[in-house]
Parts: C-alpha cells; sequence; structure tokens
C-alpha cells in the first residue's frame, strides 16, 4: 500500500511541474504523515489510497496553488499536513 501512495504521490508532484513549473518537495515529517494518512485504512485498496491523496494532497495543494499562484521555477516546500476544523490543508514555505 506504501507504494502504491508514493507512486501516486510523485504523479501529483509530477503533473504540478509539467502544467505549472512549480516543484513541490515534502519534508521528511510531511511526507510520512501523508503516507501514513493515505494508507491506514488498507481495506479501500489503491481506490481508498488515492481517495486520500485527493483529500490529504491535492485539493490542499490546488487550493495553495490558486492562492499563492507561485512563478514558474519557483519550490514550494510542504512543512506540515494541517487539519482545520476537519478540513487537510497544508503549511508551506
Amino acid at each position: 500500500a506504501r507504494r502504491i501512495a508514493e507512486k501516486m504521490v510523485a504523479n501529483v508532484i509530477a503533473r504540478v511541474h509539467s502544467l505549472h513549473g512549480v516543484d513541490v518537495v515534502f519534508s521528511e515529517a510531511a511526507l510520512q504523515k501523508l503516507l501514513q494518512g493515505a494508507t491506514d485504512d488498507p481495506s479501500n485498496g489503491g481506490r481508498g489510497i488515492g481517495n486520500r491523496i485527493e483529500t490529504l494532497l491535492i485539493n490542499p495543494l490546488a487550493t495553495l496553488l490558486f492562492n499563492l499562484s507561485p512563478s514558474r521555477g519557483e519550490t514550494l516546500e510542504v512543512c506540515a499536513l494541517t487539519d482545520e476544523d476537519g478540513v487537510p490543508g497544508l503549511n508551506v514555505s
């Protein structure tokens, strides 16, 4: 399950780079929390992992890209995953 989650995260990062020219990197702690959150219920299989990646990474990252409007060539480092009132988010530097 972890390898599936790692591959999905890598695909998201590659897609953001190809579409927006922005590099997304993770602190080790943020990456571990993301992978743990994506794989904590293996009963849902790959589809469930994909749903969790969408909730924990894709949606918050889309919001950040919209709000921050980073320039091509910029790097966003995800320092932490957040959860404010049940809404997942990302802290970046």
